[in-house]
């Protein structure tokens, strides 16, 4: 309407007349979201620059960030470039706190601005910063995710330490041809690889590598890059990398990903190429055996039963072949166990075999055998 535009007298230098009702397009093109982080007014978070894909961080993960503090007319306090910040410790009192909560909702590649009345930065008391509202910048740059890759039981032998995200949505499975780039190796602080990087290129779960290696790239992503925690030296023995047995733990094994072939996952399989896949994989997994690569075999042979597991998904003609197969998996399975002395879980394995078939020798003997050790008599 006039009276809100140029009224009366209009705009002679942009020919607008008198009384003239002048009518404006907006087009909004970005409207930064703002989040009451705690409910309260008391943090609020401003969106700077947000990823299209990418999870989250837990409560208990480690992150790298950088972050500023800045207080209201005191100039900046904390200013921090590329550290590790671990979630929930809280060694910054309140600011921790807070960006804490502002983490768990972002992304890696998010940054944010935080405006935290003093109740959420540096309280009311008597110091410099006291009682005054505090900006906190924070970016987002890595989640270094920590996972047991321990290949026959998760026991937490091997923990893998994700510390740079790669591209794209394609992991490594079993049996994908890989090629890797170990970066370096230490055996409780000294130095182990003689050469500065070393690659290696190897079908995943044929036995090439060690088992730190053969299990620590499953479920790994071009570009990712990994520190490996070893507990025990025979995971590092054996293989193209060739490390000394006379090695001391903690052993740490810097690995990046450089390439891989993608293979069709489970889901993607259908019925009779899962039949197919079980008897290429329990040939690979008898020869470990033999080789005396238990954990690997048992590894093996628990992703064969896991083929079959559905028994439904298979025709009529095929369901006895996949019964028979996942019944020879998890005897299989629970025969490397046995080596291994996990007890508990033999039993339960032979015992699901038991209700299939009741009088099946193998499965009677090997539950036997668990029950004596763990003098359930």
């Amino acid at each position: 309407a006039p009276p809100l535009a140029y009224g009366e007298a209009g705009n002679g230098e942009l020919n607008i007349p008198p009384n003239s009702t002048i009518v404006l397009e907006v087009e909004l093109l970005k409207c930064p979201m703002r989040e009451d982080l705690f409910e309260d007014g008391g943090a609020v978070k401003l969106s700077l620059k947000e990823s299209k894909e990418g999870r989250q961080p837990g409560k208990t993960d480690e992150v790298q960030v950088t972050y500023k503090v800045t207080v209201e007319g005191c100039g900046v306090a904390m200013h921090k470039q590329h550290v590790v910040h671990k979630m929930g410790a809280e060694q910054m009192g309140q600011i921790a706190r807070v960006m804490d909560k502002a983490l768990t909702t972002m992304k890696r590649g998010d940054e944010v601005m935080l405006t935290c009345q003093p109740s959420h930065a540096f309280s009311t008391g008597d110091g410099r910063y006291a009682g005054k509202v505090s900006r906190i910048y924070l970016a987002l740059e890595e989640i270094f995710e920590v996972h047991d890759m321990s290949v026959g039981a998760r026991d937490k032998t091997v923990l893998r330490k994700r510390i740079r995200e790669g591209e794209g949505a394609d992991r490594i499975h079993d049996a994908a041809c890989v090629k890797i780039c170990v970066n370096s190796v230490t055996a409780n602080g000294e130095k182990v690889l003689d050469s500065e990087k070393l690659e290696l290129a190897f079908k995943v779960g044929d036995g090439e590598v060690c088992d730190a290696l053969e299990g620590s790239v499953v479920g790994m992503k071009k570009g990712d890059e990994a520190v490996l925690r070893c507990e025990s030296v025979d995971a590092c023995l054996g293989g193209l990398l060739d490390l000394p047995s006379t090695m001391e733990t903690p052993i740490m094994i810097h690995i990046s990903i450089v390439s891989f072939d993608k293979v069709l996952e489970k889901w993607d399989l259908s019925s009779s190429e899962r039949l197919q896949r079980g008897r290429e994989r329990k040939e690979v997994a008898t020869a470990l055996f033999k080789r005396g690569r238990i954990r690997l075999a048992a590894q093996h042979y628990e992703a064969i039963a896991d083929l079959f597991a559905a028994i439904d998904f298979f025709s009529t003609e095929e369901r006895k072949d996949a019964m028979d197969a996942r019944k020879v998996a998890n005897l299989n399975r629970a025969m490397c166990l046995l080596k291994m002395g996990d007890m508990k879980t033999v039993k339960e394995l032979c015992t699901g075999v038991l209700k299939e078939d009741t009088a099946h020798p193998k499965a009677l003997f090997r539950r036997a055998k668990a029950a004596v050790a763990l003098r359930e008599y």
